[in-house]
């Protein structure tokens, strides 16, 4: 964590830069070809799950996979982040990342549930098989 002013200034935005906090075009935009094809087989299998049949249902059900991959993206900086600074110096990290995870979650839910409610809408139930957390 940058104590400097300029230091600062250069870390404020990586919340964006590594798509935390980015919008999904954004995100999507600054895809590395590895995490593009982690994503494009993720969007993949969730649209086979999912079975979505209307544009909206397929627009959150790619919505899901964005956020699936958020949750690995913050993963993976969580650990790179124990890995090189240690583990003291990286638990002033830890409640940040703790944050970005809940987030991450909370829209999760947010989706499935609004998922949910339109497959309920026309007669399909097989959303609940899916937990409420997914």
């Amino acid at each position: 964590m940058p104590t400097t002013p300029e230091g600062k200034a250069k870390s404020r935005m990586n919340a964006l830069k590594h798509g935390l906090r980015a919008t999904d075009e954004l995100f999507l935009a600054h895809l590395r070809p590895r995490e593009r094809a982690i994503f494009e087989n993720l969007r993949a299998s969730l649209h086979e799950d999912y079975k979505p049949l209307t544009p909206h249902e397929r627009l959150l059900v790619d919505r899901i996979a964005i956020q699936h991959l958020r949750l690995f993206r913050l993963y993976r900086i969580e650990y790179d982040t124990i890995r090189h600074s240690g583990r003291a110096s990286a638990l002033r990290h830890l409640d940040r990342f703790s944050r970005y995870d809940a987030s991450v979650e909370r829209g999760l839910r947010s989706l499935h549930n609004r998922l949910r409610a339109l497959y309920a809408q026309r007669g399909d139930l097989s959303l609940n098989s899916f937990s409420a957390k997914e």
